[in-house]
């Protein structure tokens, strides 16, 4: 038979082969002497403390408005709506303006051109022809004259490549041709060539 010892007091165990204790007394013996050994557990670590906040300025109360500074705000947005609305109307209204100003252009272009071929076409039409009256002569140069007053004012003239210019130099120059006849007493006038064609080249072009 094996012998075995208590596992406290080493004194030999009797009875049950899986006893490993005398008895109950060294049992428990055992057992308290184990939870004395056991280490302790952690101290979890402190968290750290969280920063104090800032102090914030106390807010000033606002002060009530008296009934003659409110009257003045009310007054102040109502002119600024009234301002806001004027400004927007004269832009519509000048945006009308332009339109209108640039159909009164284009229709005084249109006239222009409209007298400059009138009087083209009549200028070609007596040339070689004797002025039987004076006042013929007298009549065709007021109207050279007028043209060339009009044409003198022409939206147009003094943008590079407009036949405008051109057509208010042939004007000079048919004035210069009615002139001499009126000057020098002559039964009419007469033209080259090269003269008359340059006249009749101008009655093609646009306005």
């Amino acid at each position: 038979m094996t012998f075995r010892e208590c596992l406290q007091c080493g004194e030999e165990i009797s009875g049950r082969a899986d006893k490993i204790f005398c008895s109950p007394s060294c049992k428990s013996v055992h057992f308290r002497a184990q939870q004395t050994e056991r280490p302790a557990a952690p101290v979890p670590a402190a968290r750290p403390l969280p920063l104090p906040l800032p102090e914030l300025p106390e807010p000033v109360p606002e002060e009530a408005l008296t009934a003659d500074e409110f009257s003045r705000l009310v007054a102040e947005e109502v002119r600024e709506v009234i301002r806001n609305r004027e400004d927007n109307s004269l832009a519509g209204l000048r945006q009308e303006e332009k339109k209108d100003e640039l159909k009164q252009r284009s229709k005084l272009i249109i006239k222009l051109f409209k007298l400059y071929r009138k009087l083209v076409a009549k200028f070609l039409d007596v040339e070689g022809i004797e002025f039987e009256y004076e006042e013929e002569i007298s009549d065709l140069l007021n109207e050279l004259d007028e043209a060339a007053a009009l044409y003198r004012a022409h939206p147009l003239l003094k943008m590079p490549g407009h036949p405008a210019g051109q057509r208010l130099e042939n004007i000079y120059f048919m004035q210069d041709k009615v002139r001499k006849v009126e000057i020098n007493d002559l039964d009419c006038f007469s033209l080259t060539k090269k003269e008359r064609k340059q006249l009749r080249e101008a009655l093609l072009g646009d306005e």
